[in-house]
């Protein structure tokens, strides 16, 4: 478990890193758009959660980008009110620090490192 709360937090530290000198995009999917407005939050609300997110929020990853070859999607969790949130974050830095995915999860979230 060592190991992977490493590899978690140096995903983590690199995307962050990325956010500050490259830029953030919130990928505009309907999805995303939709929540947002449900969640009534701004697109920096967003990018400031995911700004604040640890290990403890990881579920998944990485996971092979079924969009992009050769690039990995992680996957993170956090809960905003009383709703959990599904966090999709991808490590194709080409651009930007992107975020594919910030909606309302559609079934509850483990988070593994969370109950560490």
């Amino acid at each position: 478990m060592k190991k992977k709360k490493e590899e978690i937090e140096t995903f983590l530290e690199t995307f962050k890193t990325m956010m500050k000198t490259i830029g953030f995009r919130l990928i505009p999917r309907e999805k995303n758009l939709q929540s947002l407005a449900i969640l009534e939050i701004s697109h920096d609300y967003a990018k400031n959660e995911i700004n604040k997110l640890t290990y403890k929020n990881y579920e998944s990853g990485p996971l092979a980008d079924h969009e992009k070859k050769n690039k990995n999607v992680w996957i993170f969790g956090i809960v905003l009110g009383n709703k959990e949130v599904y966090i999709k974050l991808s490590d194709d830095f080409k651009r930007v620090a992107k975020c594919l995915s910030f909606h309302e999860a559609e079934e509850t979230l483990k988070k593994p490192m969370g109950k560490i």
